[in-house]
């Protein structure tokens, strides 16, 4: 088929505005793409940060629980080691004190229906018992005497209750 050209030659383009506007053409389809691939590299690149967020901001919730787990946890182990600690300084004392060893020893002469209500030991150590009758008393007035350990023995206080028995209060000196 033949080319037919309706158009006056004085209309037609020049030789050069055809080649400018084909280079236009070209620039303008490159740019066009260009844009379209840029567009698509930074839709990809918003969506795949919020996916990483939203994963760090989960992950970050779930480090933050364990953190709290853990200071509990941390707390307790503080506890038990200073626990250790003393149960260590108490076991490595080799002495037991004087106060200690005189209450021991006056503990373990009541009888078994003497049942002390208050013990102050010092140079002068105070008891004061309950004792559901006589005979209890005189055993445990013979024990203290016994003993052998009080330059002194001295009644301060004697009651009686008909609900609780004899209330005894006793000074002793030590020797």
């Amino acid at each position: 088929m033949a080319d037919i050209n309706l158009l006056p030659t004085e209309i037609t383009p020049k030789g050069f505005m055809v080649r400018l506007a084909q280079i236009l053409r070209n620039v303008a389809t490159v740019g066009l793409a260009f844009f379209l691939i840029s567009g698509v590299g930074i839709g990809a690149f918003f969506i795949l940060t919020s996916v990483e967020i939203r994963s760090s901001t989960t992950r970050q919730d779930q480090l933050k629980t364990t953190v709290k787990s853990l200071e509990s946890t941390e707390q307790s182990l503080i506890l038990l080691k200073d626990r250790v600690g003393k149960v260590k300084q108490v076991l490595g004392a080799d002495t037991v004190s004087p106060s200690v060893q005189k209450a021991g020893a006056i503990i373990t002469s009541f009888p078994p229906d003497v049942s002390p209500k208050e013990i102050q030991i010092g140079d002068i150590t105070k008891i004061t018992v309950t004792v559901s009758d006589t005979s209890e008393l005189v055993k445990f007035m013979s024990a203290l005497m016994a003993a052998n350990k009080f330059k002194r023995v001295d009644l301060k206080g004697f009651s009686f209750s008909p609900t609780s028995g004899y209330l005894v209060s006793i000074e002793m000196v030590d020797k």
